[in-house]
């Protein structure tokens, strides 16, 4: 199984202003939540990469799934995105909007990013960042970070999208 580059490009672009956020993480975090890019979530029409649930302050479009949570499974409503790259920077704000993610931003490095992941309290999951570090590792993600700032142009892309598929 590999995952889609399509997602993993996605991440990238959308983590490029970012620089205190690891491409890798969020790539990780996009390969885990959407199942590959292959939940119905993460699909069109939804484009939620993320698992992003739709609080009482969030004004967009809704969907409702099932979802299984460490307490169980339960229905909820979730965002629901215009594209994917919307739901890719709407991550990123989430990490600077909100001061229990402050370690998150700054993190040295993508295993120290999952770590305060993990200790943030994102996930239910309490193997949440085992979970990401598995995937950051298994998919050699932390490419991405090393290739981060050339990837302004198409040009860059087309790099960044070859080196993934002959990992």
């Amino acid at each position: 199984m590999s995952a889609n580059p399509v997602i993993i490009a996605n991440a990238v672009l959308s983590t490029l202003t970012d620089f205190n956020l690891f491409p890798s993480v969020s790539a990780a975090q996009a390969i885990l939540e959407s199942r590959n890019g292959e939940s119905a979530l993460s699909r069109s029409p939804n484009n939620n990469f993320f698992g992003f649930k739709a609080g009482s302050t969030w004004k967009g479009e809704t969907v409702t799934f099932n979802t299984q949570e460490a307490t169980g499974q339960e229905r909820a409503a979730f965002r629901k995105y215009s594209s994917p790259l919307r739901s890719f920077v709407d991550r990123n704000q989430l990490f600077y909007r909100w001061s229990r993610y402050a370690q998150v931003v700054s993190a040295k490095t993508p295993e120290d990013q999952i770590a305060a992941i993990g200790r943030s309290g994102y996930a239910t999951d309490p193997r949440y960042a085992e979970k990401l570090l598995n995937v950051l590792k298994t998919y050699n993600l932390e490419r991405l970070d090393v290739i981060r700032p050339t990837l302004i142009s198409a040009a860059g892309l087309f790099i960044m999208y070859q080196l993934i598929e002959n990992q």
